[in-house]
């Protein structure tokens, strides 16, 4: 029992000092040697030496734990008094996240390690060999050819190309709207390619925000109810509904227009509507295709200041346009050739 102690005491001290693989790997043994102790013991006492030999012989750190107690006791016993002393005389203890102990001698290391680790880009989408080929034979279009693209979180990524590059047939892609022929797709880490379609509609609403050229709005429903939607295809209570969409719709610049039905938003409206339905759920990635297609030069620049917003708010914005001048808004410009990316693109400096 006494060693029992010893090892609960080293328990807290080795949690204490960050220690965890080797606290648990004591705490372990721990409760296996208590285990086979209680049962030789078992045996023993119902008079069953044979049987209790027999699994002493089977477990050898059972049986070098049983032969060799004292020397057990004593080692556990100098532990513990080599511990308390060691404790007394470190540093004293920074709680850090969630109770960490964090000595200060070791804090200069630990922070470079999470500094490192923070400034290590982090893959919301990953497009990897990614084909998408429709008819077959004669009549075969090969819309994308092996594409290669990783869209890190936090990113603010252009899409150009001409028309037939591949451009709009992978945003569907990213947006699992369409499956791919042949590759693989990574959309926080799991491989949309294998989900069936429910859990591919369920990844869709709760991962992503869709905004297009043409607003998609219900036209019986006012702008609230629009952006309520996703919410209710997410089983989100009724109430929590009514305020998220209030404060995403606030966001936009149209909290006087609530109740407005689509017919009574102009188009710059009822696109900010559309913004607010595509990031309601929180997604991890916010995909807009031709968001200003229809939209006139100063209504352009309102919307693309709502985006430049969401991306400094952290949200990963992917935006394919034909314009110049609202690529130039993002962080990085990519131009797609023949179901590829040609080059990286530029990035944009302001």
């Amino acid at each position: 029992m006494l060693g029992f102690f010893a090892k609960i005491y080293l328990f807290f001290a080795g949690w204490a000092d960050g220690q965890y693989l080797l606290v648990v790997v004591g705490l372990l043994t721990s409760v296996v040697s208590i285990y086979y102790y209680i049962s030789v013991i078992k045996m023993m006492v119902v008079k069953e030496p044979q049987e209790a030999s027999d699994v002493v012989k089977a477990y050898p750190v059972i049986n070098w734990s049983v032969r060799g107690l004292p020397a057990l006791r004593t080692a556990l016993v100098s532990c513990v008094i080599v511990t308390a002393v060691g404790a007394s005389c470190q540093a004293p203890v920074h709680l850090g996240q969630r109770g960490r102990g964090r000595h200060a001698h070791a804090s200069g290391s630990t922070g470079l390690m999470e500094a490192r680790q923070a400034s290590q880009p982090m893959p919301v989408a990953e497009l990897m060999g990614v084909e998408k080929v429709y008819g077959s034979g004669d009549a075969e279009v090969r819309a994308l050819d092996g594409l290669n693209l990783v869209v890190n979180r936090g990113d603010y990524l252009a899409v150009m190309g001409a028309s037939g590059s591949g451009k709009s047939t992978a945003m569907n892609i990213l947006g699992c709207l369409d499956r791919p022929s042949g590759g693989s797709y990574r959309l926080n880490g799991v491989p949309v390619e294998t989900l069936d379609d429910d859990a591919l509609a369920d990844l869709r609403n709760h991962q992503l925000g869709f905004v297009f050229q043409q607003f998609h709005l219900l036209p019986q429903l006012s702008a609230m109810e629009n952006v309520m939607l996703p919410m209710v295809y997410a089983s989100v209570p009724a109430a929590e509904r009514r305020q998220r969409a209030q404060q995403a719709l606030e966001r936009v610049g149209l909290g006087q227009r609530l109740y407005n039905k689509p017919n009574q938003l102009s188009g710059g409206q009822q696109q900010r509507v559309a913004i607010a339905r595509a990031i309601i759920n929180h997604p991890a990635m916010l995909l807009a295709d031709e968001p200003t297609g229809a939209l006139d030069s100063h209504t352009t620049e309102e919307v693309l200041e709502i985006f430049d917003e969401l991306h400094r708010s952290g949200i990963t914005v992917v935006l394919v346009t034909h314009e110049d001048d609202v690529a130039a808004r993002a962080d990085q410009v990519v131009h797609f050739r023949d179901g590829r990316v040609s080059d990286p693109g530029p990035t944009s400096q302001g």
